[in-house]
């Protein structure tokens, strides 16, 4: 069966232009933007109410999609998530204060998503 997934309107508000490759063809799709990816990801982390398998995966990927941001454009990711709907802060805040613990490697990553919480 077919789930719904909160706040689906925001990822793919602003989706930006990019390809698959085959091996006969280059394909044009439009795919969320990385900042929206990993601020929905936070977001779905604390969403589930089970499966600790999924919530692992959508804070790994939110984590590194969080460094990478911090390294190529700082401030953005932060600044998206000003943008993400009302409804979904508080599992924003918390999916971000979860990956953080991850990120004791990358700390400009960890600083962004520290900020999303509220703690800098």
């Amino acid at each position: 069966y077919a789930q719904s997934i909160p706040l689906l309107d925001y990822l793919i508000g602003e989706p930006i232009e990019s390809v698959v490759l085959s091996p006969n063809q280059v394909i044009p799709v439009r795919i969320p933007s990385p900042e929206r990816y990993a601020i929905h990801k936070l977001f779905s982390s604390q969403s589930r109410r089970s499966n600790r398998d999924k919530i692992r995966k959508d804070l790994d990927q939110a984590a590194v999609l969080a460094a990478a941001l911090e390294e190529e454009t700082p401030g953005r990711l932060v600044d998206e998530s000003k943008r993400l709907p009302r409804e979904g802060k508080s599992a924003l805040k918390r999916g971000a204060a979860a990956a953080s613990k991850l990120l004791d490697a990358h700390p400009a990553g960890k600083e962004a998503l520290l900020k999303i919480v509220g703690r800098r």
